[in-house]
């Protein structure tokens, strides 16, 4: 009886029932707006996108059809909005975590790091080898992090994250600076470690 009491009421798109979820659709896009505008998190952002246009946008809207139809305006203004600021935080991420990244002692000890990561990444194919007869392979992601400047994992995690989450064109313009701050990074790093190195080492970390 109450699925046939649905199906009398619901089946059919309803005007009624259209403006009643428009007005609902409004009241949550009004409460997500700030929620989004005080987020920092890129990860958050991004999963946030992800879930609004993989499992709603994609998924239970064209599922449900006319019956939720009201949903996308509002939750396409939503993506959009995330997507904002997701540019936004990525840009303040490439200021501080890139543009004024200040390197220690211990990451600019080239090329003894590269040699210490080197050991780590042996030491650790080993212990896999003597556990399960496999061994591990030196360009995992672990091991090419490790060989990393801290600039450059930063940059490629941050566009990673936008790469599916943001319209091409900005991505194009973000990535872009990204990389254009990283280079920069890395050749303050170069003229650091010169400064104070032999010069036979100063370009392994650009290498």
């Amino acid at each position: 009886m109450e699925y046939d009491l649905y199906q009398h009421f619901f089946s059919t798109p309803s005007n009624g029932l259209r403006i009643v979820l428009e007005e609902f659709s409004t009241t949550l896009y009004d409460y997500m707006r700030p929620v989004v505008l005080q987020c920092r998190s890129i990860d958050v952002l991004s999963s946030l996108v992800q879930v609004l246009k993989r499992d709603i946008l994609e998924r239970e809207i064209v599922k449900h059809g006319n019956s939720v139809s009201a949903f996308k305006p509002i939750v396409e203004r939503i993506i959009q909005d995330i997507q904002e600021r997701l540019i936004f935080q990525a840009s303040v991420m490439i200021r501080d975590d890139i543009d004024l990244y200040v390197p220690t002692k211990e990451t600019l000890d080239y090329p003894d790091k590269l040699h210490n990561v080197k050991k780590s990444v042996s030491l650790r194919s080993s212990q896999q080898l003597a556990n399960t007869n496999q061994v591990a392979s030196p360009y995992d992601t672990e091991a090419r992090a490790g060989y990393w400047f801290p600039t450059l994992e930063r940059t490629l995690s941050c566009l990673s994250k936008l790469y599916l989450n943001i319209d091409s064109r900005a991505f194009d313009g973000i990535a872009q600076e990204a990389m254009n701050s990283c280079v920069q990074s890395l050749i303050r790093a170069q003229k650091h470690i010169q400064t104070q190195r032999v010069c036979i080492n100063h370009n392994s970390i650009i290498l």
